[in-house]
């Protein structure tokens, strides 16, 4: 699943540093609050926290087929990760790991048409561009 971490504390423009591990370890401990054990032995297996993007502020969690629910629910109790107030909203839930990548893309370029359209020079828009789409979904599966 493709999920947005926003934070109150910075500005939309600035990085939001994560650590992965620090999502996993957030994630997990809020279902293990709100699922108990059984909700912990449901996701332990198949959960990772594969990818999160500092400048665009989106992660991607992978999960079994079941189990993904557990940690659905639990998302909008998670306000903070490694001492920083965050909210997590879920912007897609997709069968592969294939299937995200797409749609990161797809919302990236939608993104970058937004931030393009007041710029001027091609070297400014280049430069968005490359920082927005700057993953290796290889190095990822």
């Amino acid at each position: 699943m493709v999920i947005e971490i926003n934070s109150p504390q910075q500005r939309k423009d600035d990085s939001l540093v994560i650590p992965s591990s620090a999502l996993y370890r957030a994630l997990s401990k809020k279902v293990q609050q709100l699922h108990g054990d059984f909700g912990s032995a449901a996701i332990r297996e198949g959960f990772v926290a594969k990818y999160f993007n500092e400048k665009t502020r989106i992660a991607i969690v992978r999960s079994r087929h079941g189990p993904h629910k557990l940690i659905t629910t639990v998302l909008p109790f998670v306000t903070e990760i490694d001492k920083k107030q965050v909210s997590l909203v879920t912007l897609y839930t997709g069968a592969t790991m294939r299937q995200c990548f797409k749609f990161i893309l797809n919302h990236q370029r939608k993104k970058i048409d937004e931030l393009c359209a007041n710029l001027q020079s091609d070297e400014e828009k280049t430069a968005i561009s490359e920082a927005f789409l700057k993953f290796h979904n290889k190095t990822l599966l």
